[in-house]
């Protein structure tokens, strides 16, 4: 025969387990006021450009300041893509005068939580010199990670978009420069 003062004392232990394992799931998976952060303060990465159309890229649009034709992109190039199916291409056509590319997007995502910005480039010859949101950097003719820090997103000129991504151009006049970048990430 069972014995009913067990079999409540039972019941009431498994039903106390179910409600501190209840709590502790929910306190654990979301607790975190912001989406751009992960339990415990750690910054979740935020992906400006992966692959062409991916849904993980976080930028709206591609804002230049260049002369005409200064600098064509190409943002589905599939010659060799460090990582993925494609990269960006940049070639820039000098006319003596800095060009800039910008990835924009309308919000920041967070991103000025992020401790570095890190991505992969490669100049087609080696030697190229690029400056990526205000540092330079000279590439290789290999893919090569970078690593950017302390992390800066400047709102650009109409005050609603942030430049994510910036890579600026200035060489001698006459010159021409075709560089690659994929995976530009903030951890």
């Amino acid at each position: 025969m069972l014995n009913f003062n067990l079999f409540v004392k039972l019941g009431i232990k498994v039903l106390s387990f179910i409600f501190v394992a209840f709590v502790l799931f929910f306190c654990v998976s979301g607790c975190s006021k912001d989406k751009n952060k992960v339990t415990g303060g750690g910054f979740q990465p935020v992906i400006i450009y992966t692959d062409y159309g991916s849904e993980h890229n976080h930028y709206d649009k591609i804002r230049m300041s260049a002369h005409i034709g200064a600098i064509q992109y190409d943002m589905n190039c599939t010659v060799l893509p460090q990582n993925g199916n494609s990269c960006i291409k940049l070639t820039y056509n000098s006319a003596g005068m800095n060009s800039e590319i910008d990835l924009t997007a309308s919000t920041d995502y967070g991103v000025r939580e992020a401790s570095k910005l890190t991505f992969w480039a490669k100049g087609e010859n080696g030697g190229e010199v690029i400056e990526v949101c205000g540092n330079e950097f000279q590439l290789t003719g290999e893919w090569v990670k970078y690593t950017k820090t302390p992390v800066y997103v400047p709102l650009v000129s109409n005050w609603n978009e942030y430049s994510l991504f910036s890579c600026e151009f200035s060489e001698p006049s006459g010159t021409s420069v075709t560089v690659y970048i994929d995976d530009i990430i903030y951890e």
